[in-house]
């Protein structure tokens, strides 16, 4: 069985703007990984996150509005609230 890196993209839609030197309030942010911003203009952001295997990208919550998908094989597992 061949064990690759699950990469997640996720799709922001917003409105109003964020100065450059602002944090953008509509980022998702997780305590144990690390993203990058792919695309980002006054109405949509695009990150992407790497997950190794067995890597958990920690307790977190999501605003309203976004879209997440996997972009490679893999599997996760996803545990709501008290789970």
């Amino acid at each position: 069985m061949r064990v690759a890196p699950l990469l997640l993209g996720g799709l922001l839609l917003y409105s109003g703007s964020v100065s450059a030197q602002e944090q953008n309030p509509h980022a998702q942010h997780y305590p144990n990984i690390t993203g990058e911003v792919v695309f980002e203009n006054e109405r949509v952001l695009v990150q992407r996150f790497v997950l190794q295997p067995g890597e958990w990208e920690g307790i977190h919550t999501h605003s309203g509005q976004q879209l997440g998908f996997g972009l490679s094989e893999g599997e996760s597992t996803v545990r709501y609230g008290n789970d």
